[in-house]
């Protein structure tokens, strides 16, 4: 597995560096109070962007305004199914969500 960090196009404007990608992170610029609810929904078998990442921004979005959910079973390209097929393992866990903001 790698981070997006290296395979990011970023990756050379922040000098390869993890901690150069991190200070420049759009993550880092978001003002919670100022962002809409968030649904974050990331497979657990996803081994190109990790899960990780999906929970580190919802800790930085915050509770309040952020839900993330991880899908036992689904993978990177798996997911794109998950949530156009009807009776994908997603599709449940969007329109709960949509349901719960109206």
């Amino acid at each position: 597995k790698i981070g997006v960090h290296e395979m990011s196009p970023m990756s050379a404007a922040n000098g390869a560096s993890v901690e150069n990608f991190r200070k420049y992170s759009p993550a880092q610029k978001i003002i919670p109070k100022d962002f809409p609810p968030v649904l974050l929904i990331h497979g657990a078998q996803d081994d190109l962007t990790l899960p990780q990442n999906s929970q580190d921004f919802s800790h930085v979005l915050g509770e309040e305004r952020c839900q993330c959910y991880t899908i036992d079973g689904v993978g990177h390209q798996d997911m794109i199914y998950e949530v156009a097929l009807e009776g994908g393992k997603a599709q449940s866990v969007i329109f709960d969500w949509i349901e719960s903001m109206v």
